[in-house]
């Protein structure tokens, strides 16, 4: 497995050093491409994305200003996939992004906006759009449309797809065929595989896959223990109710509303940045890049910037011997119904849980809007389950089965419960 990791490292490397990047911040007023138009930061061709502000006052009382990035069209998420001696095979891409941490990570065969498929920046095709524009006589393995962030998108929805093909694949250094037990063995890996990759692997049917019964692979006690909550029964009413209230809760949440940049309570825009003196969580700046190999090789942004790492924390424990995860109702302004399962704590403070570590990993956000933002995901054991928990506790079957319905779970929380696969 070792040299595995070193061959896909050396990889990404190669791809990044071959990009040739260079990038910079740049002032607002720098942009070749970008502006401050009526109130919020604007393409030149309308497409792609806005910077927008908004004003939310939350079910409890609180108020959220913040800006949001407006991205008012669906993206694709989409791997390429194959049977190779029985085996699925799926299309990886070595995607470079200005915001990696490293630069190229592993993503999905196709990641794109509207606006790139649509070529709105006068550059090239991305590579294999042909596949997922045109799926006629394709076997699409599955098909959702998952949340981004509910604090950095206003809204924002991805379709994540897997697409079976017989035909001939074009051979490009920047795509390699991996088996999924290659990619799952790298999903604890620091910054290998990005965010939209992971939201597909998990989102997808676990069970179709691979060609065994999921969580069959390893003897650990642990894995034993995800085995059996997976093949647990007699919770359909479970799913059914939590479909329910989150349908009843989003009904009930007050809507945000949008407001110009220099409009936002307690933010102050300048020609370097949009930003609060109240907290450094985040800021947006403006990013110049320069790489080789993109649909166009320059170009200039908006992206989110952050210093600190988010600590992204999803707790496990077992009732009547069985194994739960606990999840929490998250509501926030740009999730798209509003509210979704989020993981047990999210925070930019390290909090502290008593229980057994199983996991723990750090990963960084999607490089195309952020700029090296970094989460640290850790999975840890408490034990046995207290009565008074206020959490929602479901087991893996519960997961599996909520994740045939679209926007049930956070970003975040698809990111933490990607990490399970690696048992897969």
């Amino acid at each position: 497995m070792k040299s595995r990791i070193a061959e896909v490292v050396s990889w990404l490397k190669q791809i990044t050093k071959s990009s040739n990047v260079k990038k910079s911040f740049i002032s607002f007023g720098k942009s070749l491409e970008w502006s401050i138009t009526r109130g919020s930061i604007i393409h030149k061709s309308g497409g792609f994305f806005k910077i927008i502000g908004i004003i939310w006052t939350n079910n409890h009382g609180e108020k959220i200003s913040q800006p949001l990035i407006d991205q008012n069209e669906i993206g694709t998420l989409g791997f390429l996939a194959r049977r190779t001696n029985n085996l699925t095979e799926l299309l990886v891409q070595a995607k470079v992004e200005p915001g990696n941490v490293g630069l190229a990570q592993l993503s999905p065969t196709y990641q794109a906006t509207l606006s790139n498929s649509l070529r709105f920046h006068g550059g090239i095709f991305p590579p294999f759009t042909e596949f997922f524009l045109q799926k006629n006589n394709l076997h699409v393995l599955y098909e959702s449309l998952q949340s981004e962030q509910g604090l950095r998108f206003f809204g924002k929805r991805n379709k994540n797809i897997i697409i079976y093909t017989h035909k001939h694949v074009e051979n490009i250094n920047t795509h390699r065929w991996f088996q999924v037990d290659e990619l799952t063995e790298l999903l604890h890996e620091p910054y290998l595989i990005n965010t939209d990759a992971r939201s597909v692997l998990v989102s997808s049917p676990w069970d179709k896959l691979i060609n065994r019964i999921p969580f069959t692979r390893y003897k650990t006690t642990f894995a034993k223990e995800l085995y059996n909550s997976f093949v647990s029964i007699g919770r359909k009413e479970i799913v059914s109710k939590e479909i329910n209230k989150l349908s009843r809760i989003s009904k009930k949440i007050n809507r945000p509303s949008i407001v110009k940049l220099d409009k936002i309570p307690g933010w102050t825009v300048s020609n370097k940045k949009i930003g609060t003196s109240l907290s450094d969580e985040f800021n947006v700046k403006q990013i110049r890049v320069k790489m080789l190999g993109r649909e166009v090789e320059f170009w200039d942004q908006p992206i989110i910037y952050s210093s600190k790492p988010l600590y992204i924390t999803l707790l496990c424990g077992r009732k009547n011997k069985t194994l739960y995860f606990g999840f929490k109702y998250q509501i926030e302004p740009g999730l798209y119904n509003l509210i979704e399962l989020g993981p047990t704590d999210m925070s930019y403070s390290n909090n502290l849980y008593s229980g057994q570590l199983i996991v723990k990993s750090y990963q960084s956000e999607e490089g195309g809007r952020f700029y090296q933002n970094k989460s640290v995901y850790k999975i840890i054991d408490i034990g046995e389950i207290e009565k008074s928990s206020k959490l929602i506790w479901l087991t893996l079957a519960d997961i599996h089965s909520l994740f045939t319905y679209e926007g049930i779970f956070t970003n975040e929380a698809r990111s933490i419960l990607v990490l399970l696969l690696r048992w897969i």
